[in-house]
């Protein structure tokens, strides 16, 4: 796992696409996509707002709440955001 946790930020640097989880790395299939999805998050983790090529986010089935954190805007490429079985009660300004 440690070294797991050295090549994930110089993967990440090369441009290589993965799909990240709070539990492990994997490759992508095809897109891509950041899935989070059912991890008991009570907030969006950092390093999905530095993902500037995602296309897919999945944050559904978690315990976020709030708003929809402003830096959503740095994903410019997204197409599909699944927010779905959280308390979310916003939008950012």
């Amino acid at each position: 796992m440690k070294k797991l946790l050295f090549l994930l930020p110089l993967l990440l640097l090369s441009g290589c696409g993965y799909s990240i989880s709070p539990q492990l790395a994997t490759p992508l299939q095809s897109g891509t996509t950041l899935n989070y999805n059912n991890q008991n998050l009570t907030s969006v983790p950092a390093i999905v707002f530095s993902q500037t090529a995602t296309v897919n986010l999945d944050l559904s089935d978690n315990a976020l709440s709030g708003a929809i954190p402003a830096e959503i805007r740095q994903l410019q490429q997204l197409k599909t955001l699944n927010l779905s079985n959280n308390k979310m009660t916003g939008l950012p300004a």
